[in-house]
């Protein structure tokens, strides 16, 4: 497992007017363009993991080319790294994954961002909330910050405009409009195993094995498989928000 160091980190400031809001619309150009972002972790927790997923291409992106990373984030399940194959060779185009500190993660978007002018697009204004708190100090929350765009902002009003039947009314938990409705309306298929619901609870299921020294070889196939559903539903998540605010942005 990599050895992790502190970091000094510097930011060039962003290009971009600091009037745009999180919530304005996103172009089709943009969108084919951006860094879309997911965190998982528990409530009140910070994240375990990071997804990362874009299109290769420094002046086009090339929409036949999807990298997803996955970064771990918490040293706790840093020995769970490479221990299980995501099989995605017929949704990317390359796979990658590291353990990092959360300011080399973040800062690793935002340069991407930055250097290939691309929106970093989340479902919500979750992932925001939680740079701001994990990577101020860094001097990274502000550039995030510029560059950043909520997706549910921009498919709220494509439905609203286009199918309003279709609008999600408010469920048992949570807001409304939760991505997974979003996905069922363009047709964004997830196995049942990744579909909302379970990573809470896998994600304690897991950390209790890592903090009783449990090798991966050693745990139960129950929270083998708890690991493997995380990584699998952040995969379709990533996806999914990608292709939602694709289906929005088209005219």
């Amino acid at each position: 497992m990599p050895t992790r160091r502190r970091v000094t980190v510097r930011t060039r400031r962003s290009g971009r007017p600091n009037h745009v809001s999180t919530t304005t619309p996103i172009s089709h150009d943009e969108a084919l363009r951006a860094i879309y972002i997911d965190f998982e972790g528990r409530t009140n927790e910070p994240p375990v993991l990071l997804g990362v997923l874009y299109a290769e291409g420094r002046k086009i992106a090339d929409q036949d080319r999807l990298v997803l990373r996955h970064d771990i984030l918490d040293p706790v399940f840093e020995p769970l790294h490479g221990v299980v194959p995501v099989r995605c060779e017929q949704l990317l185009h390359r796979y990658d994954s590291d353990c990092r500190h959360p300011w080399i993660a973040i800062r690793d978007v935002v340069g991407r961002a930055e250097k290939q002018d691309r929106l970093i697009v989340a479902w919500s204004q979750h992932e925001l909330q939680v740079v701001e708190k994990l990577c101020t100090a860094a001097g990274l929350s502000h550039t995030f910050s510029e560059r950043f765009r909520d997706g549910k902002a921009t498919a709220r009003r494509w439905l609203r405009n286009t199918a309003p039947q279709l609008l999600p009314t408010r469920g048992g938990w949570g807001g409304a409009h939760k991505l997974a409705h979003y996905m069922d309306v363009v047709g964004w298929e997830v196995p049942e195993e990744f579909r909302p619901g379970r990573t809470g609870e896998n994600l304690r299921v897991v950390r209790a094995a890592l903090e009783k020294g449990r090798t991966w070889t050693a745990m139960t196939d129950r929270q083998r498989r708890g690991w493997w559903e995380v990584l699998g539903h952040n995969l379709h998540d990533c996806l999914g928000l990608r292709a939602v605010v694709l289906a929005a942005t088209e005219r």
